[in-house]
């Protein structure tokens, strides 16, 4: 099953590339398997999630905007630290997230 396929499974309706992006993203990011610091270069995740740049980009965009992500000029897109007080809205957006 590729990416377009996995993209358009969902029983609420198609979706974009760059929503199954984001969805992926966020994932990573709340099991922590993006660790908070870790760079998030465009290259790189179009190799892991086997999309293309557009897509990823949107995605860490809307990331960026939600405060997941942050944007430091010349130095890139890092996943935000994470606070203690997070720490709980994380785990119940998760169980959310999850619960799809």
């Amino acid at each position: 099953m590729n990416v377009y396929t996995l993209a358009r499974a969902n029983d609420d309706g198609p979706k974009s590339l760059a929503e199954h992006a984001y969805e992926m993203l966020v994932k990573k990011i709340t099991r922590l398997e993006l660790a908070p610091g870790t760079l998030l270069a465009e290259k790189s995740l179009t190799d892991q999630l086997g999309i293309g740049r557009t897509p990823i980009r949107e995605a860490l965009q809307r990331l960026a905007g939600e405060g997941l992500v942050c944007h430091l000029p010349h130095r890139g897109m890092y996943v935000c630290e994470i606070d203690p007080e997070s720490v709980q809205q994380i785990f119940e957006f998760r169980s959310m997230f999850d619960g799809q």
